[in-house]
């Protein structure tokens, strides 16, 4: 096991490097030593030769739905068994290292889920889901009635808390993806830390929207969300609005996950036939 000493130095110089990770038209340098010993799927295709070499090093292009923050707040990690909470950062709060379950990412302690402000706003979201015909599910004018609440100071916390949230999620995702279950523990624990400290439904939303998009999903993270979020939908349509978005985030992470077992199938039978050729 590399020690997160020379993995930092490694970092730091990025000499010998000999792979890329390719996200969103940025080149991210790594080490194939390095990324091998942290991922077993990585790990898997470098050794079978999946990848694509350009100039003697293997490049890895991640899905575009990943942000490039978070990876590289992968590499960071990969390299030095750690990384920095936005969160945490801009408020000084301790990050929490790690978590296996809701109950365990609140010490058992279900308040925790609570906001610490009971005033809770639906945001523009939800107002995309109105029904033409049956009239608006969530008015408007409640919808926008807190804008004008807070000071400039909570409201640029309120946006490293959404910023957060997401990079922690496409963190996860990665993780998720990659097979590196510590780094996994890592971002449940930050989540947790951020959403135990402060909430509001709007940051959430926004995340469900990027739960909804892609495969990056975490079943702990998702059931500590609709803890959050459930009590501070003050109107009954809103929360079988809610209800509704929870099953199509289920339904589009099982039909992404169905296609992929389709697009799977279709390589191999590719493979086959050009072998067979």
């Amino acid at each position: 096991m590399i020690r997160s000493s020379l993995g930092a130095t490694l970092k730091a110089s990025m000499r010998f490097n000999d792979l890329i990770f390719v996200s969103q038209g940025r080149e991210l340098p790594a080490h194939r030593l390095v990324v091998m010993t942290r991922s077993p799927v990585l790990e898997k295709l470098i050794q079978l030769g999946e990848l694509a070499e350009v100039g003697g090093k293997c490049m890895i292009q991640v899905n575009s739905a990943f942000s490039s923050s978070a990876v590289e707040y992968l590499l960071e990690y990969l390299y030095t068994e750690s990384y920095a909470c936005p969160f945490a950062m801009a408020t000084k709060n301790e990050p929490v290292h790690s978590a296996t379950s809701a109950l365990e990412l609140t010490d058992g302690d279900t308040n925790k889920l609570k906001a610490n402000n009971d005033t809770a706003t639906i945001v523009g979201d939800l107002i995309s889901f109105n029904d033409e015909e049956m009239g608006p599910v969530v008015d408007s004018a409640l919808v926008h009635a807190g804008d004008s609440a807070g000071s400039s100071q909570e409201k640029s916390k309120s946006l490293v808390v959404q910023g957060a949230l997401i990079q922690h999620l496409h963190v996860l995702g990665l993780a998720n993806m990659y097979q590196v279950r510590a780094l996994a523990d890592v971002a449940r624990g930050y989540i947790a830390n951020i959403l135990s400290h402060v909430f509001s439904v709007g940051p959430a939303l926004q995340v469900i929207e990027v739960m909804k998009t892609t495969d990056k999903f975490d079943g702990q993270v998702w059931d500590l969300l609709r803890s959050c979020i459930m009590p501070h939908v003050q109107s009954p349509f809103a929360r079988r609005l809610l209800g509704e978005v929870f099953i199509l985030c289920d339904k589009n992470r099982s039909d992404a996950l169905c296609q992929k077992s389709i697009n799977d199938n279709l390589k191999s039978r590719g493979r086959l036939y050009c072998h067979r050729l």
